[in-house]
């Protein structure tokens, strides 16, 4: 991504921030990561005018504080989709998107290039960067609940007759070692 597509894309995420209903807006909690502070908010139209997803589809992003706008130094956005997940899979899910905040990952502007074009082109890969913060909430002991997690959101993508990209069934794969409940396959 260039420096020029990369502040049109910030511009645009931004506008979709500042133009989201405060109604529709529900802070969870703040706390601390490496010294910067964290938000974490439900808002549907933050994450489905972000990621490109209907509702219905669980998700989940970080974004870092990059041009000032937000009163926090990140804030991770999750949908409503998500947020009725089972408790373990909202934790797995919460991991990985604080692994992003401790690998830096939010600030290499190379490897967030590559980690979208390996989505944008279904590239059969996983990008170097999910892969470690997938890595990182199964050290935290969620290895399960992110197995199960990313289930749910294939499940979500099928049922609504959406193509899902290749990374998600790689990471599924990945972490099948986890799966400890009996799931449909």
């Amino acid at each position: 991504m260039s420096i020029l597509n990369t502040v049109r894309y910030m511009t645009e995420l931004f506008t979709f921030i500042m133009d989201a209903d405060p109604e529709e807006e529900e802070e969870i909690s703040q706390f601390d990561v490496l010294g910067n502070s964290v938000k974490l908010v439900v808002n549907d139209f933050i994450v489905s005018s972000v990621l490109k997803v209907v509702p219905s589809i669980p998700m989940a992003f970080v974004m870092p504080n990059t041009l000032g706008m937000l009163d926090t130094d990140y804030c991770i956005y999750v949908n409503k989709a998500l947020w009725a997940l089972p408790n373990d899979q909202i934790e797995a899910v919460l991991d990985h998107e604080v692994a992003h905040i401790e690998n830096g990952d939010l600030e290499d502007q190379v490897r967030l290039a590559v980690t979208n074009m390996v989505r944008t082109f279904g590239l059969n890969k996983v990008s170097s960067m999910e892969a470690a913060a997938d890595q990182a909430a199964v050290d935290k002991g969620n290895g399960e609940g992110l197995y199960y997690a990313l289930r749910s959101i294939r499940d979500a993508m099928n049922k609504e007759g959406l193509a899902f990209n290749k990374e998600i069934n790689l990471r599924i794969k990945s972490l099948k070692q986890y799966r400890y409940r009996t799931y449909e396959e």
